[in-house]
């Protein structure tokens, strides 16, 4: 039975969701919530982004902004709580919470877990609160305080498998969904799509024929696109080896054009060093990032007849798009990679905690080969 059994929303409630969320979280997490609001139409679903770390990092406003956006397009929550910038909005953001007096709280977290434990009692003072413990017992006492405060709780890790490894994320995310909310879902129900604005597919394809007009390229040059860099340099796999497989590919084949993907402020720096590169074709080498809007991301994923990245957000959307993909992936999280079809191919480190950067050329370009 479910920590929140079914027949609680039956009637009109509130409930808030809490997580911590990367965008490729939210690509596998979304399934669950949009059918958790498809099932009980009358509830009110308010997701919660805030994450309690301490030391906020420079990327996670642009992913704040994206979450906020992707959330709002999907259409099944109806207030979103962002990640804070200050104490003060931290402040704001409890204080709005508050005042929903939400009927449920439930999170599912595996880090911070005691913050995510004592916030979610404090926003639903007399709501069924629920979630997730993490078994790596640092700050013990303040553990065992927080989660005796609420209605039910599990180990994050029950959800391994036997061995201990971690069950596919899919499968990972419906073992949650069903233990806390009671959402059972059919296999095929729980797997992942993506869409996007439409009019963004128009623009973004518009876009790229210009620029290949403007390098005098033929309309119909293949486009492969390449995502190296990740929210942590360790997970990134270098530069020097994509422009040494965008030389290599090129040789081989001139029928191909080059889409690397960086984030906003990793723009300049990576158009400097193609810039002093001096071994891979530049008028082949379009450097993209999402400007103006997150949607462009997947629109120009879309565009791609090929896909090479590492293993970030861009991997789940490239699988969402059904577009040919080689991912690079540590061994120790493979349970995040897509399944490999005939389609995908994933490359994963031969020692479970390595970096992608272990991962050869050789490798790479061998993945690649048949999708050429």
């Amino acid at each position: 039975m479910s920590l929140i059994p079914e027949s609680f929303f039956q009637s009109p409630k509130k409930v808030l969701f809490m997580t911590h969320l990367a965008l490729g979280d939210f690509y596998y997490q979304k399934t669950f919530l949009k059918a958790l609001k498809k099932k009980y139409p009358q509830i009110q679903l308010d997701i919660w982004l805030e994450d309690f770390k301490r030391k906020k990092k420079s990327f996670q406003s642009g992913r704040n902004t994206a979450l906020t956006d992707w959330i709002t397009f999907e259409g099944f929550a109806s207030k979103i709580y962002p990640i804070s910038r200050s104490q003060e909005e931290f402040d704001g953001l409890i204080t709005d919470a508050l005042a929903e007096n939400y009927d449920a709280v439930f999170f599912v977290a595996n880090l911070r877990t005691e913050r995510f434990a004592k916030y979610a009692r404090m926003i639903g003072k007399q709501a069924v609160v629920v979630g997730t413990k993490h078994e790596v017992m640092n700050k013990p006492l303040r553990k065992l305080y927080h989660f005796s405060k609420l209605d039910g709780h599990y180990l994050f890790e029950d959800c391994l498998l036997p061995g201990g490894q971690y069950p596919h994320v899919i499968e990972l995310y419906n073992y949650h969904f069903q233990r806390l909310v009671g959402l059972s879902l059919t296999e095929e129900e729980k797997q992942p799509t993506l869409s996007y604005p439409e009019p963004l597919k128009e623009k973004v394809h518009t876009d790229l024929q210009q620029w290949k007009s403007t390098q005098q390229l033929p309309v119909d040059t293949k486009v492969i696109l390449i995502n190296h860099l990740s929210s942590s340099k360790k997970r990134d796999w270098p530069l020097e080896s994509v422009f040494s497989v965008i030389q290599k590919i090129h040789q081989a084949n001139e029928h191909w054009c080059f889409v690397i993907n960086v984030p906003p402020d990793q723009l300049d720096a990576v158009k400097m060093q193609i810039d002093q590169a001096t071994d891979i074709p530049k008028g082949k080498v379009l450097v993209f990032t999402a400007k103006t809007d997150f949607f462009e991301l997947p629109a120009m994923i879309d565009q791609a007849d090929v896909v090479l990245t590492v293993e970030t957000a861009i991997m789940h959307f490239a699988q969402g798009l059904g577009k040919p993909m080689v991912a690079l992936v540590r061994g120790v999280t493979k349970h995040w990679a897509p399944i490999e079809t005939d389609k995908i191919k994933i490359l994963i480190t031969e020692k479970g905690r390595d970096w992608v950067n272990k991962i050869p050329e050789s490798a790479v370009l061998e993945a690649l080969e048949p999708k050429l």
